[in-house]
């Protein structure tokens, strides 16, 4: 009888320590490697341009590439804005995510923050500061615990949004 005892606390003893190895191999794991640091890219020039055909310009762009308009103040020359991303956008840096035994692929998605600042300048010139930044969202199904896991972080701009801005302010009329 007393084999038996034991026997049975073997059994469970075993039986615990496997359900914990599967309960521990089967839970979602994410690994979140930030973005790269580097410099910021070039975000401030003179444009020989007069204010209301940049300030005008700058609406456009928004407009044309249907960005979220979140702050407009002409008298301040402010405009800001959130465009959201494709998740395999390359125009932001969001970082590297190894996700390991999640139950349905991840869902990521990935927005820029976009913010113009235009002031007068002399001559018919006019002063621009463009600040871009980045921020993503990745939901992740842990199929131990059958509930979604998120994650948020920054995203660093690679200077294509900017010059796309420049480009199209300083373009033909």
């Amino acid at each position: 009888m007393k084999h038996n005892k034991n026997k049975n606390r073997l059994f469970k003893a075993i039986g615990a320590g496997l359900l914990s190895a599967l309960l521990v191999a089967s839970c979602a794991s994410v690994e979140i490697i930030p973005p790269d640091a580097r410099l910021a890219p070039p975000s401030a020039r003179i444009l020989k341009v007069a204010y209301p055909i940049v300030w005008s310009r700058t609406i456009g762009w928004f407009d044309a590439h249907e960005l979220e308009i979140t702050d407009i103040d002409e008298a301040l020359g402010l405009i800001q804005g959130r465009l959201a991303l494709p998740h395999d956008d390359t125009r932001v840096d969001c970082g590297r995510f190894n996700i390991n035994t999640a139950i349905t692929p991840p869902k990521l998605k990935k927005y820029a923050k976009v913010r113009v600042h235009l002031s007068r300048g002399f001559d018919a010139t006019s002063q621009v500061l463009i600040s871009v930044t980045g921020q993503y969202r990745l939901d992740v199904m842990d199929n131990y615990a059958g509930q979604l896991i998120t994650h948020t972080g920054p995203c660093v701009s690679l200077g294509v949004i900017e010059k796309q801005i420049f480009n199209f302010l300083t373009g033909p009329a």
